[in-house]
């Protein structure tokens, strides 16, 4: 609905009336371009410009934060979502920072036995996938942590798979724990 509605608003802004196949062209021609109506800024803008462009590729990439958080975090928000350039780069410098804030997360291992006071239903189960350096999966952890908004990582603890290529063992690391929020 809202294609149709920007191709036609479109042709009016450019004053265009056009009848039976013409029309039908251009409205085609548009849709092919997709242009779509930002849902932040409600501009208008073209998806094709976008992934021409790779500035989203290139903002991830150059990224010092974790590859995985970040398109976890696209996946999630952006790409479901019309959003145009502007905006992207508005939602991308607010990720970064928020995800900045992921080396002050406190880890505290399964076998810590003090208190904590954490605030009622703020906790939240995370996981990392399989790397091979252990202390990237943590650092991993935190990110997701930050990305959630939380600021304590609680019953911490490593798993490990052994793995094999040829006469070549190692072992991949996973890190999970239970993101809270301190009082």
């Amino acid at each position: 609905m809202q294609k149709r509605d920007s191709t036609e608003a479109l042709l009016a802004a450019a004053g265009v009336t056009l009848a039976g196949s013409a029309a039908y062209g251009i409205k085609t021609l548009l849709h092919r371009n997709k242009i779509t109506i930002c849902q932040h800024c409600k501009n208008e803008f073209k998806w094709k410009e976008m992934a021409e462009l790779g500035y989203v590729k290139k903002a991830i990439n150059n990224s010092a934060h974790p590859k995985e958080v970040l398109a976890h975090w696209y996946h999630e928000r952006i790409q479901e979502n019309a959003i145009c350039r502007s905006c992207f780069e508005k939602e991308f410098a607010a990720i970064e920072k928020r995800l900045s804030k992921a080396s002050s997360v406190h880890v505290y291992p399964s076998t810590y036995k003090g208190r904590l006071s954490i605030k009622s239903n703020s906790s939240i189960m995370i996981f990392t996938e399989e790397y091979k350096d252990r202390e990237y999966a943590k650092q991993v952890l935190q990110a997701w942590a930050a990305y959630y908004g939380k600021n304590v990582i609680t019953e911490a603890r490593y798993d490990y798979s052994t793995h094999r290529n040829d006469n070549y063992y190692y072992k991949m690391w996973s890190y999970r724990g239970t993101a809270s929020l301190l009082q």
